[in-house]
This record gives C-alpha cells, structure tokens and sequence, in this order.
C-alpha cells in the first residue's frame, strides 16, 4: 500500500474536498476520494470540520483509490470521520488535516491566507469536540430537548425551569475540553451560529448551546469560552488590522496552539475587511523569533509604544527585550480591550540595526521619557493553579492585613501567619498605611477614585478572576520613592520604573551597562499614580510636560 500523494494546488482559490464514502458497518476501513475545486465555484458545496488534532502520536489510516494508497491521521481525526460517515451517501467535507499538504510550507501559508473564506463558503460548520470523556448525559438530554422545542418552534412557549448544578457542571466541564481552549477554532466559528456540535454521537445545535448557558433567562450559569463568544459576538472591526489583530491577541491570550506562530497566523482572518495586509506575515519558512519580530513591526507604526504593554519577562524566545512573546499565556492588562483605540498621530520611538557579537543583528529600539523610582525591594511571587485557588490564597492574605479584613467574610477568616513573609516587612508596614478602599482597588489594578461598591472581596467569582489577572505571576515591589507598584515576576532591586513618552503604562527597566536598558515588563500598576495605567496616551504626556528637566534617551535592546 503507497502513501498517499498530494497533487498541487493550481490556483489561488483551488481548495481540497474530501468526499467521505458511506458505510454501514462502524468496523469498516474509512475510505475517501479527494477532488480538487475552487472557491470562486457557485456550485461548490461542502461542510466544513472544526476539531481539535490531539495526541500528535496516535495516528490511524484512511484508505483512497480502491484501498491502494492510504494516509495516516490523528485518532481525533478518525474519529470525526467515523461519527460523520453516513451509512448510504457520500458526504462532502473540509478538514484541514486532510485537505491542506501539511509538509508544503508554501501551500500552508496559502491555505491559511483563504481558511475564512473556506469556512464562510461552507454550508455548515460541524464542531468535533471528541469521544465523550466525562458524564454528561444529563447535559446531553436537555441539550436535545431545547433543540427539539426551537426546531418545532415551541421554545418561547415552554418556559424551561433553569438548569439544575448536575447540568451545570456537566456544562462546565465541557467547556474544558479542549476544542474550546484552542486557538484555531475562534476564526473557524466566529460569526457563524449555525454550527452544529458533535460529542461523541451527540448532536446539538449552537442555538440550543446558547440558551441553555444562559439558564433561559439571561443569567450566564458558568464561564464562557471565547470561541463561543465568537460566534454570538465575533470582535467589532476597527478601520486599521493592526488594531484588529492587536485586541484579538489579546482577547486569545489563554488560548493554545501546537504551533506558537499559529498564535498569530490563526487570527488573520478576524482582522477585519482589510486582513489581506497580514498575510505577508504568514511564513511558515521563518522561525518564531523572525515571525513575532516581524509581528512587531507590522504593529508598531499603528500602535506605537502601545505595543510594550505586551511584555512580560522571563521568556526564552532570543529577541529584543521589547519585543512581545506571544506564546506566553499569562494575563495582560484587563482593560485593554475595551480602550478605543486609534493609530498613533505622532511617533515617539526610533528603531537602530546593530551589531551584537554573537548573537548578529539586532533591533534597538530608541525611547524618551523619566524616571520614576527605583525597585528597593519584592514580595513572592503570586501563582494561582485555578479561579478557587486564587480564592482561597487572596482570602488569607485579606486577613493578613488589618485593613483589608473587612472584606473576607467572618466564616472564612483564616489564620495568615505567612503575610509578613511573601510581602516583606517593609512592603507590609507600607500596605497597612495605606487606605483600604485605595488597597484594595490597587490589589485589582482599578484607578483611584473608582467606586467600590462593585468591588467585593475574595468570596465573589468575578474578583478571583480579577485577582488572576491581576496578580498571577506577578509581584509587589517597593520602590525608592515609598510606594509601590504590581509588576513581572523579573523584578529586582535596582529596576527602574519609568514613565515612557507615548507608552500607555508604566515600564520596568533594566540598566545593561554602557547606557542600554533591558525592558522586563511594559505594564506596571503605580499604587500612587493608578492613571498612569489607564491606556490613555495623553496622560503619560501631562506627567512627563511637568518633568521636562528629568527626561532622557533609553535605549532598550
């Protein structure tokens, strides 16, 4: 038996289809044809596959021409086929896996430059989440019986008790699959409320999905995944990709891929009307650092300094400091999505080529600003494994300090010997002077002078996620002038904290001896000054016009 050969694509729109043969026995060999066709073909019609590959070992064989040539796929794969295989018709099908020659580079890229109009031209979506691995069945029952009440249009008419925990936590643990962590299967649904769901050999529509997570009154019953916010809500279009592309890595942050480059690639086609601009940066050719250095330019003549808010330190990948590190997975700024953002008027950095011994060319990037204190000295390191941990561990260190006790409730108040130990003495003795209102909107990365009354303590969902994105692999620091300031793990005694020009938050830097700066994060929360934080350019410019004597030229390699 021969593996199967890949004939090339000839045109720009010329796609693949799978033509998946009927079986009725579950047992027999999977067996397909492929065809070539293109887009532009109005008679074109076909379902496209959305899935997850998995276990990149465990493969199995489909078989094409009479059995003679074969082709190894993933065991999810497989499986999907199985499930979809009808037991007398033939069924016309996208799957990326199969249609696209996986090992041409070249042909990837151009596939990947069209996989929205591949997805938009299909008749349906159909979403593989995989062989049921958890009990269901009780989410299962009532998925059916939602579909079947708007299928027959008796859904307004049925007012459904809510959901009781069983099926909540079904729904729950479903969302954890992974189908919904990856971030591929956001362009591969978004906007498309048609899609059909497969578990196992359960069949369940989106719409059905939708009301039952709303508990059929509008009352969300657990978190929502991303990818099944795309489809309600795919993201609103700015007139720049740049600005498209920047909130939706934002927005996937959490999201993941086998692929780091795929972090970029997969989101092409949620840039909005003008995404033909990013496709000179899928390549499958050029290695990570090349892609999000490249990744980096296309960005910054658009965002500007806005971009450092992406940098977080330690990363691996060998690159300028400045540079984001796309495949990190840590929370960013919380609020960044929800700031309307513009192309820069005005441009506040300069980018030098020079020579480094050993390590070639590099990019340096030229930045005015001042100095705004010292790093004296750092509490641990915040680490939460889940949304409850963060509960629990912000619960003892609320009662740790005396004027943050008000917000834990009395039954959970725990003995917190270990406060004084992760802040330090001198960080704690500084907490414990300030304001509780104020420490607390800090310890949220909240601006002063917003209202508290939303702000409940540890016990409250919504805050544990705040805590999480907040805090998570993060540390206080105190700095030389007495106040403090949330910042990357990387921090160190002798970082500088300064206040960039046309950044919109302020940076920790390194000095590297012979007047370079290493930048270690571009988002650090100033307790004292929370609106330097606030994603507004022009307050960064009010600080530095009122300190024009201490600005100077860091130069961050």
């Amino acid at each position: 038996m021969f593996r199967y050969l890949y004939q090339p694509l000839l045109y720009k729109d010329s796609i693949r289809i799978l033509i998946l043969h009927p079986s009725s026995n579950d047992l027999d060999p999977i067996i397909c044809t492929i065809q070539h066709a293109r887009l532009s073909d109005a008679s074109l019609e076909y379902e496209a596959l959305s899935y997850t590959w998995g276990d990149p070992g465990g493969t199995k064989s489909i078989m094409f021409h009479d059995s003679i040539m074969r082709l190894a796929v993933g065991d999810n794969c497989y499986n999907a086929l199985r499930r979809l295989r009808g037991k007398d018709s033939y069924r016309s099908l996208w799957i990326d896996a199969i249609c696209i020659n996986q090992i041409d580079v070249a042909e990837r890229a151009r596939q990947v430059c069209i996989m929205d109009r591949i997805f938009d031209f299909a008749s349906g979506v159909v979403v593989y989440l995989g062989e049921q691995v958890t009990e269901c069945r009780a989410l299962l029952d009532e998925w059916a019986i939602v579909d079947d009440l708007l299928v027959h249009g008796k859904y307004k008419d049925e007012v459904r008790p809510p959901p009781n925990e069983i099926i909540v936590k079904q729904l729950s643990d479903m969302f954890d699959l992974p189908w919904f962590k990856r971030v591929w299967v956001l362009q591969e649904v978004c906007d498309k409320t048609f899609t059909l769901f497969m578990y196992g050999s359960a069949i369940g529509s989106f719409a059905a999905l939708w009301e039952l997570y709303y508990g059929y009154n509008n009352n969300a019953l657990t978190k929502r995944p991303l990818a099944l916010d795309c489809i309600f809500n795919p993201p609103s279009e700015r007139e720049a990709p740049h600005i498209n592309l920047w909130l939706m890595l934002f927005r996937s942050r959490e999201c993941l891929a086998t692929d780091p480059r795929d972090r970029v690639f997969a989101l092409r086609s949620m840039a909005g009307s003008a995404k033909g601009h990013l496709d000179a940066l899928i390549d499958y050719s050029q290695g990570v650092e090349e892609c999000f250095t490249q990744v980096a330019l296309f960005l910054l003549p658009v965002l500007g300094l806005r971009l450092l808010l992406a940098v977080r330190h330690p990363h691996t990948l060998d690159v300028s400091s400045w540079i984001p590190d796309w495949t990190q997975n840590l929370p960013l700024n919380l609020d960044e999505t929800a700031n309307d953002i513009e192309p820069i008027i005005e441009r506040h950095y300069e980018i030098v080529l020079i020579e480094i011994a050993q390590r070639g060319v590099s990019l340096e990037l030229h930045v005015t600003g001042c100095r705004y204190a010292e790093v004296a000295s750092k509490s641990c390191v915040f680490s939460f494994r889940d949304l409850h941990d963060a509960g629990t561990k912000m619960r003892h260190f609320y009662h740790g300090l005396a004027n943050l006790r008000e917000y834990v409730d009395v039954e959970s108040q725990l003995d917190s010997v270990e406060t004084t130990y992760k802040l330090g003495q001198e960080i704690l003795d500084t907490m414990l002077c300030m304001d509780s209102d104020t420490l607390h909107q800090s310890l949220h990365r909240h601006q002063s002078g917003r209202s508290v009354n939303d702000l409940r303590g540890p016990e409250d969902e919504f805050q544990k996620q705040e805590y999480a994105h907040s805090l998570q692999q993060c540390c206080i620091v105190l700095l030389d002038n007495k106040t403090l300031a949330i910042t990357s793990e990387s921090a160190q005694a002798g970082d500088v904290v300064a206040i960039i020009r046309g950044a919109v938050s302020p940076c920790l830097l390194r000095p590297n001896g012979n007047e370079f700066w290493t930048l270690v994060c571009g988002d650090c929360f100033l307790f004292e000054d929370s609106h330097l934080s606030s994603g507004d350019m022009s307050v960064t410019e009010q600080y530095i016009e009122h300190v024009t004597d201490d600005i100077e030229t860091f130069r961050i390699r």
